[in-house]
């Protein structure tokens, strides 16, 4: 392999090449940041297509920046269908309402059908509601956002519905000579309220059509879909995240930042592949590892390499184990998943030293592993959680 990362100057990015999460970049910059190449084009294919779908990948597996360029390319291609983008991030501001308010379902119902309507409004100007007005409607996503439920929000919650909502999304594209619609449903997993998480598969479900075709976001491992949901019935799994052992992954890898990474210092071509490996398939990752790299103050490329490598394993770690403080009633299998998974990282390592010795330069590393029991419910629990951290690829 011959590539390097060029030190030409790229002008007017403005420091948004150590941007992690493409929510922060402007159009223009994740427009030009996204790759061309096959895997890419297949991903915002799926997104653009008819039929649910769900974009299954780890934090930092690039969801967000697929979802975002498939919406801004929908806006600018009349022949591709009409697009509306909404986030769900604020969704733990409230969990609060589980715990207090009798209702918290309905709450939690009428706020995703709040920011679709708003999508509607924001995007298109269409909003058909007599009883009630935009503001309303904006009022109550703040309010519930800051758990501030008033009385006052009933009509908000007793005017939405599935049937309505549907109706203002057709109303949309209709108006803008559309045949169909594609609802970007960006950090959809609520893995952290799961009454919340099952409503919002529900909401998913019911409100796909002929004509609007909603695509969620999801963590694999942990999402928790509801007893009503199915994956593979009722929406496709679409997998994001490259497996490190591809033919085409340090291309697909290099092929994601050889523009966002035009005016940093060069990374010795060797070191860059590690980098790449080491980040497993997950491109925040890799930012993370290039710029503790180029900023690294280490005299040697081999001492860098370790500190950057050292780091990143603390990282993980202490990534990991902070699982605990979101879902303590998991403690005990998170803590059994880091001791299992660093035996799978010790044996490993111990069997291709081995055999290294032994075949030189010819052998190829094992990065595989076989696990019995998988399908026991504690031992795919701690599988899950793995793979959720992005530790484990299934």
């Amino acid at each position: 392999m011959n590539k390097q990362i060029s030190t030409d100057l790229l002008e007017g990015l403005d420091g948004f090449e150590f941007e992690e999460r493409a929510d922060y970049l402007p159009p223009s910059i994740l427009a030009k940041w996204s790759p061309n190449n096959k895997h890419f084009r297949a991903i915002q294919k799926k997104l653009t297509q008819v039929g649910a779908k769900l974009l299954v990948g780890p934090r930092g597996a690039g969801k967000t920046h697929y979802m975002r360029h498939a919406y801004l390319d929908c806006k600018e291609n009349k022949n591709l269908p009409l697009p509306l983008y909404v986030s769900f991030n604020h969704y733990l501001r409230l969990e609060t309402y589980i715990h207090e308010t009798s209702n918290a379902i309905e709450i939690f119902h009428a706020w995703v059908l709040a920011k679709i309507v708003l999508a509607c409004y924001d995007d298109y100007n269409i909003f058909p509601f007599e009883e009630i007005t935009i503001d309303d409607i904006k009022n109550f996503i703040l309010d519930i956002e800051k758990q501030n439920y008033k009385t006052e929000h009933n009509k908000v919650i007793t005017s939405l519905s599935i049937e309505s909502t549907q109706d203002i999304i057709d109303t949309c594209a209709n108006k803008q000579g559309r045949k169909r619609t594609v609802l970007f449903f960006d950090d959809a997993a609520l893995t952290l309220t799961k009454e919340y998480m099952v409503e919002f598969f529900d909401i998913f479900r019911s409100i796909k059509t002929s004509r609007i075709s909603p695509k969620a976001s999801v963590y694999p491992g942990t999402t928790q879909y509801g007893p009503r949901f199915h994956v593979g019935q009722d929406a496709e799994p679409v997998m994001i995240w490259q497996e490190v052992d591809q033919s085409d992954y340090i291309n697909f890898m290099l092929e994601l930042v050889k523009e966002r990474f035009n005016n940093i210092p060069q990374i010795d071509t060797e070191i860059n592949q590690l980098l790449i490996y080491a980040s497993f398939g997950i491109p925040r990752a890799y930012i993370n590892l290039v710029r503790a790299y180029s900023e690294s103050n280490a005299k040697t490329k081999q001492s860098k390499f370790n500190m950057v490598i050292e780091e990143r394993c603390k990282y993980l770690y202490d990534e990991y184990i902070s699982i605990i403080d979101k879902l303590p009633q998991y403690g005990v299998y998170v803590k059994s998943g880091w001791d299992f998974f660093y035996k799978i990282v010790s044996d490993l390592k111990e069997i291709n030293h081995i055999n290294i010795r032994k075949d030189g330069v010819n052998y190829k590393k094992i990065v595989s592993i076989g696990i019995e029991d998988l399908n026991t419910d504690k031992i795919e629990r701690v599988i899950s959680f793995l793979i959720e951290a992005g530790l484990l690829y299934d």
